[in-house]
């Protein structure tokens, strides 16, 4: 079955408080995070990625209310009504991961079970509405609350691997020591 074209948003614009530095930063196969996670979304054929980042892309229209602050600036701006939402700190995605997604998510949202994030939104107005009357202090900012609002499907992951995502200096050292000939 064929992907439709999609959009891509890297969500990038956290604190990085338990990592102590910008995670987006880190460098990965030689390059950082940022610009691999760019890489690995144009070669699952994504033609428009967007970065919610303060440096590197756009920053966060109401900064300081995580993800969902990301997505409320960036998704308005997304070209196609599919969108691949990914964490920058998930430096094992692959592409067949993101496959797998996609063509999951092509009657509905979709994401993995036991992980929020990477996940297919259709974008709506009702999601806009969502996001923009949840990003508050006493809103539900949880991307497992906006899965549940948009009645997205969790699907299994056969490559459960692929989404670790890396939160702490701890953490970034056994993946590096685990790929000694693919990270620097």
């Amino acid at each position: 079955m064929a992907i439709p074209p999609f959009s891509a948003i890297i969500l990038a614009g956290g604190q990085s408080s338990r990592m102590g530095r910008d995670k987006a930063l880190l460098c990965w196969q030689g390059i950082p995070l940022w610009q691999h996670q760019q890489n690995v979304l144009r070669q699952t054929g994504c033609d428009d990625i967007l970065l919610s980042h303060p440096q590197f892309g756009v920053t966060d229209v109401k900064p300081g209310f995580g993800p969902l602050s990301g997505l409320q600036s960036l998704l308005p701006q997304c070209r196609h009504q599919w969108v691949l939402v990914i964490a920058v700190d998930m430096p094992l995605l692959t592409t067949a991961t993101l496959h797998t997604l996609l063509t999951a998510a092509q009657q509905q949202p979709a994401y993995y079970r036991n992980s929020a994030l990477p996940c297919v939104l259709h974008k709506t107005p009702e999601l806009i509405r969502y996001l923009d009357h949840h990003t508050h202090p006493r809103g539900k900012r949880s991307v497992s609350a906006l899965l549940q609002f948009c009645e997205a499907r969790a699907i299994d992951c056969p490559q459960p691997d692929t989404l670790i995502n890396i939160n702490t200096p701890a953490q970034w050292q056994t993946l590096i020591s685990n790929q000694p000939e693919k990270s620097s």
